[in-house]
């Protein structure tokens, strides 16, 4: 009887972390807003559209969240 409670657990917990790791993808936020990044590699801040690579002239280059309705 143990096992089968263990069983369900198991899958629930399963079940609930891969549900958790989708919506992390499907959020579409930029995980590396604030971070230094080179401009000159492909996709320095990650593949989401709006996380870009801007240069900033105190700081270097960082990794912003670009909405497109301005910064």
């Amino acid at each position: 009887m143990t096992y089968v409670k263990l069983a369900n657990l198991a899958v629930f917990m399963l079940t609930t972390f891969l549900i958790v790791q989708i919506k992390n993808v499907e959020a579409g936020q930029c995980a590396r807003v604030g971070m230094r990044c080179s401009r000159a590699l492909p996709n320095p801040c990650g593949d989401i559209v709006t996380c870009r690579c801007v240069h900033l002239h105190l700081v270097g280059s960082t990794c912003i969240d670009y909405t497109g309705d301005g910064l």
